[in-house]
C-alpha cells in the first residue's frame, strides 16, 4: 500500500511538472521570436521525457495493483470438523497438520467448510458475523472476508462463543481465530 501511495504521488508531481511545463510554452508563444525559441527548444523535450515518466510510472503502478488486488486470489478453502464439541480445522491445498484454532490472513476471502459430527453443534464468532446451526451429520457452508490488521506486526483475535449446546459432554468448546496483517510490498 505504500508503494502504490508513493507512486501516486510521484504522478501527481509529474502531472503538475506538466502543466507548468504547457503553461509556460503557452506564454512564451506571446514573446519576441528572438527571445522564446531557446526556451520552446528545452521545454518540449522537456515535456516529452515528463510524459514518457509519467507512462512509465502509471503503469507500473496499474500492474502493482492488479497483481495485489484481492479478488483476483481464489479464495481460501478450510474444511471445519466438529467432534465431540470440538472444532477443528485444516485448510486444503497446505502441507499442515490439523489446528486447533483458525489461524487467516486478512483481506483475503475465505470460504469455510464445516461439517458436524453426530451430533447437532453450533458455528459461531461474533466478531466476525459468523453464525451457523448444524444438525448431526450436516455439511454447510460460510464465506466471508476477514478485516486486516492495520499494522503488519499485529494480530486480530477473534474467540467462538456458545449458544445452545454449552452443557454435558458434547459442549461446544471455545476456540480462536487469528487474522494476520498480510505481508509483502503492497499489502492489504
Amino acid at each position: 500500500m505504500t508503494a502504490g501511495l508513493i507512486a501516486s504521488a510521484c504522478v501527481v508531481l509529474l502531472l503538475v511538472l506538466l502543466l507548468r511545463a504547457v503553461r509556460a510554452l503557452w506564454e512564451d508563444q506571446y514573446r519576441d521570436e528572438s527571445d522564446s525559441s531557446y526556451r520552446r527548444a528545452a521545454w518540449i523535450p522537456m515535456i516529452l521525457l515528463l510524459c514518457l515518466f509519467g507512462g512509465a510510472l502509471a503503469n507500473y503502478g496499474w500492474q502493482a495493483v492488479q497483481v495485489h488486488a484481492p479478488n483476483q486470489h481464489p479464495a481460501l478453502q478450510v474444511s471445519a470438523t466438529c467432534k465431540k464439541g470440538v472444532w477443528t480445522f485444516t485448510a486444503e491445498g497446505r502441507v499442515e497438520r490439523i489446528t486447533r484454532d483458525l489461524r487467516l490472513r486478512g483481506g483475503r476471502d475465505v470460504r469455510l467448510r464445516l461439517k458436524a459430527g453426530k451430533h447437532a453443534t453450533e458455528f459461531f464468532v461474533p466478531g466476525l458475523g459468523l453464525k451457523k446451526r448444524l444438525d448431526p451429520n450436516e455439511v454447510a457452508t460460510l464465506s466471508f472476508r476477514p478485516p486486516s490488521p492495520t499494522d503488519s506486526d499485529e494480530a486480530a483475535l477473534y474467540r467462538s462463543v456458545c449458544l445452545h449446546h454449552c452443557r454435558g459432554k458434547e459442549a461446544v468448546r471455545p476456540f480462536l481465530v487469528v487474522i494476520e496483517a498480510p505481508r509483502g510490498i503492497l499489502a492489504f
